[in-house]
């Protein structure tokens, strides 16, 4: 295991109004590269913003960010996450926590329970804080959750995006982006890589009504990649070469960008 690697920066700026303790963002690493690294740093950015942090601009959080990964290499894949710490008074903390990890593997097959939205910590707003860390810790061991509204409609995994793709109709659903549903950065990716294989996209409400044994779903997140979900409840569903596709697809991205 790496150890938890800390540096701390000096800004003139201070936090202010902030409802938790640091908003974070998790990359794949390998040497002092991340993988699709500007757009985690505009995460950060984003999410430091929605908790009144307005000092926080994106030059100065990639400059913070490359010169930790430049201090930090990994010699292997590393599941990276980056903490940007914002306290009332005090200058902001930037630390990394490196994990080892591996290339994502579409071969990791998943049975998924739903549970209702209610359950999360902080269901107002879907940032990536420490606000619904504690409720992660607690139902993490319990396998993989989707998470569903008042409405009965999906919102997504707990830190994953949802799609659905219906095989007949060459469609590929996902649900809108709002206050429980999470902007990912590889949602985004694989939005624009399946719209070029020519598959048509629908970014909606999905009812749980809509998940049947005729279709095929999968999860989506920057370090695991794609996740196919093989039953969810008691609803098994089908296996569709798009996954294939995509996770090759992601993984060469990754390798391209990392390796080269």
């Amino acid at each position: 295991m790496f150890n938890i690697l800390a540096t701390k920066f000096k800004q003139l700026t201070k936090a202010k109004d902030f409802n938790g303790l640091y908003v974070f963002t998790t990359v794949l690493q390998k040497g002092s590269k991340a993988h699709l690294l500007e757009n985690h740093c505009q995460r950060l950015k984003k999410h430091a913003l929605l908790n009144g942090f307005q000092e926080a601009t994106l030059q100065n959080i990639q400059n913070k960010v490359r010169v930790l990964l430049q201090q930090n290499p990994t010699n292997e894949f590393s599941k990276t996450r980056i903490e940007l710490t914002l306290i009332e008074g005090s200058e902001p903390l930037m630390t990394l926590t490196q994990t080892p990890t591996v290339l994502p593997s579409h071969k990791d097959i998943l049975i998924v329970k739903t549970i209702p939205t209610q359950m999360l910590a902080n269901p107002k707003e879907r940032i990536k804080s420490n606000n619904y860390l504690p409720f992660f810790e607690k139902i993490k061991s319990e396998g993989y959750k989707l998470f569903i509204d008042n409405q009965n409609d999906i919102s997504s995994g707990l830190f994953e995006n949802f799609f659905l793709i219906n095989p007949k109709e060459k469609t590929l659903t996902t649900p809108l982006i709002s206050s429980l549903v999470l902007k990912g950065i590889t949602r985004d990716w694989i939005i624009k890589k399946s719209a070029k294989l020519g598959w048509e996209i629908h970014e909606k409400n999905i009812s749980v009504t809509e998940v049947t044994s005729n279709k095929t779903a999968f999860f989506s997140s920057s370090v695991r990649g794609i996740l196919p979900i093989s039953k969810i409840d008691d609803i098994s569903l089908l296996k569709n070469e798009l996954t294939n596709i995509l996770s090759r697809d992601f993984n060469y991205s990754i390798l391209q960008e990392l390796e080269c």
